[in-house]
């Protein structure tokens, strides 16, 4: 059996959080996930998209903001509004923004990319993560970024990028069991 849709509602995870250096950094981050929702929803049609779904591991509060389910592959999207500029990546020294130093984007995704894999323990293929970055006032060039287990990309390649993920992966529909797994983590809010 397979199923496409949308589930869940981006953004719905930051509301009541503490994790958000103050209200006004939690309603951004909404607010680029619901871009990244407006473009993954177009797709949905062919495919399974759950939005704010948690990390399955007890006690952890974090979210994964977007799931695209593809026939039996997942992919794990976390969305990110950064200022303009252009940022690189150093190994062992960590990633820039200009000169300055931004600790904040080094945080690899590999808990999360586990967490699902063994939650769907060899039933779907999880797809290594992709970081859609928004510019938050003006344009961003992530081209030299790299986060330990993840793609970074800038967010007006997110269509395409998810169009060919679907496409290669998907058949026009998303695995029914796959999603039921995740639809349990799914954030209500």
């Amino acid at each position: 059996m397979t199923v496409t849709g949308i589930f869940g509602v981006p953004g719905s995870g930051l509301e009541n959080q503490d994790f958000a250096r103050n209200d006004g950094t939690a309603k951004v981050g909404a607010k680029f996930e619901r871009r990244t929702a407006k473009v993954l929803n177009e797709l949905s049609k062919t495919c399974a998209v759950l939005h704010d779904v948690r990390i399955p591991l007890p006690g952890i509060k974090a979210n994964m903001d977007h799931v695209v389910v593809a026939g039996n592959h997942v992919l794990l999207i976390d969305t990110k509004g950064w200022s303009k500029g252009f940022y690189w990546t150093v190994p062992a020294l960590g990633t820039f923004h200009g000169l300055k130093r931004a600790e904040h984007i080094d945080k690899p995704l590999s808990m999360a990319h586990k967490a699902f894999a063994d939650l769907l323990q060899g039933d779907a293929i999880v797809s290594t993560p992709t970081v859609a970055v928004w510019g938050s006032d003006g344009p961003v060039n992530v081209r030299y970024v790299r986060v330990l287990d993840a793609t970074v990309i800038d967010a007006s390649e997110l269509r395409s990028t998810v169009r060919k993920y679907v496409q290669r992966h998907g058949k026009g529909t998303a695995d029914h069991q796959t999603v039921q797994k995740l639809l349990p983590f799914v954030v209500k809010s």
